[in-house]
């Protein structure tokens, strides 16, 4: 799982470390994402791990979770990994 991670996100995988089975979800995910142009809804996101996963292949990413912390923490993350992509709204 470091691997991946250090290849996706480099020396800022750390982030990502914090829910073991993110990787699990995240191969099963990329098996069944549509190929192309998509936008992606994460009913639920929570921290938004697995939705900065799935942000790097699709056009745009929106992440929704009644928690404002968890938005504040995805929103943070979002930006500290650069990715331009992901909204979060609760």
């Amino acid at each position: 799982m470091k691997s991946f991670l250090i290849k996706l996100f480099r020396e800022k995988y750390l982030i990502l470390q914090c829910d073991p089975l993110v990787f699990d979800r995240w191969k099963f995910i990329k098996k069944h994402l549509p190929k192309g142009n998509i936008r992606v809804l994460d009913i639920g996101c929570s921290s938004g791990y697995l939705s900065l996963f799935v942000s790097k292949f699709v056009k745009q990413l929106y992440g929704i979770d009644i928690n404002k912390k968890n938005i504040d923490l995805a929103r943070d993350n979002a930006k500290i990994l650069k990715i331009s992509n992901a909204i979060f709204l609760k």
